[in-house]
């Protein structure tokens, strides 16, 4: 993988930039909502009996991914499985944007060089089985922690959508669904 591409308008490689951008997301997501709306669970049309976690939920989520991946790099594992769970972001909006803060500012001292970094990668995947940690580097954990950030904007989109709350257009679209729009308009 070329992890050296380097976005000329911000001087950034390409894969923090797209990381910048996420959580760049999650602040604009946070300002889009009330204190209610960020907390609040619904129930799953489908099965009242359930619910959907509130916004605020999936934004610690996010936010701890990209905690616990640049938290790894000097012990040379990540594991996702250990993360802070800090209920204080999932409640607090002002608190969950000092943190992407301090994570954009970690995430701007990372350079091309370090996105090759050789890096271990482990998250349960079974209920019994253990698994060990696999071979990674840090620009291939950053596309994970990308791509599993756009699922859970895909449940805050619709989450917004059910309380009313207007997000950009494009929000929780994947990247390659958005490529694939653009290429049919050409």
């Amino acid at each position: 993988m070329n992890n050296s591409m380097i976005n000329e308008n911000t001087k950034t490689p390409v894969l923090i930039d797209a990381l910048l951008g996420k959580l760049e997301d999650c602040k604009t997501v946070i300002s889009c909502l009330n204190d209610d709306q960020y907390v609040i669970t619904m129930p799953y049309q489908a099965a009242p009996h359930k619910t959907h976690s509130a916004i605020g939920q999936h934004i610690r989520h996010v936010i701890e991914f990209v905690q616990t991946l640049l938290n790894a790099q000097d012990e040379e594992v990540v594991n996702y499985d250990a993360r802070q769970r800090d209920t204080k972001i999932e409640t607090d909006r002002a608190y969950a944007v000092d943190v992407i803060n301090m994570l954009q500012e970690s995430l701007n001292t990372l350079t091309d060089q370090d996105l090759n970094k050789p890096i271990k990668s482990m998250e349960a995947v079974h209920v019994q089985y253990n698994i060990e940690a696999q071979a990674s580097s840090l620009g291939r954990e950053i596309l994970f922690v990308i791509a599993h950030t756009e699922h859970h904007f895909a449940l805050i989109g619709g989450q917004c959508d059910a309380l009313g709350v207007v997000l950009p257009d494009n929000f929780g679209k994947a990247i390659s669904t958005l490529r694939h729009e653009l290429s049919l308009k050409q």
